[in-house]
């Protein structure tokens, strides 16, 4: 089951988070990245999580990265 944060995520959102991960803290993030709408520095991270780790939201995201 996918909570409601997760649905505030877009296919974009992920891709940018994706690609800012990499070089900055998630509170940093929140404050630079330019999302859909507002991620809190905790929904950041736990969205990064889920990706990794949860195979629901992982097999939800993977075909949206393909059609960016």
């Amino acid at each position: 089951i996918v909570k409601a944060v997760d649905k505030k995520f877009i296919a974009s959102d992920d891709v940018t988070l994706r690609e800012m991960v990499q070089n900055h803290d998630f509170y940093k993030i929140s404050k630079m990245a330019k999302f859909s709408c507002k991620f809190t520095p905790q929904e950041l991270e736990d969205r990064w999580r889920q990706i990794l780790y949860d195979p629901v939201v992982a097999e939800y995201e993977r075909p949206a990265q393909t059609q960016i």
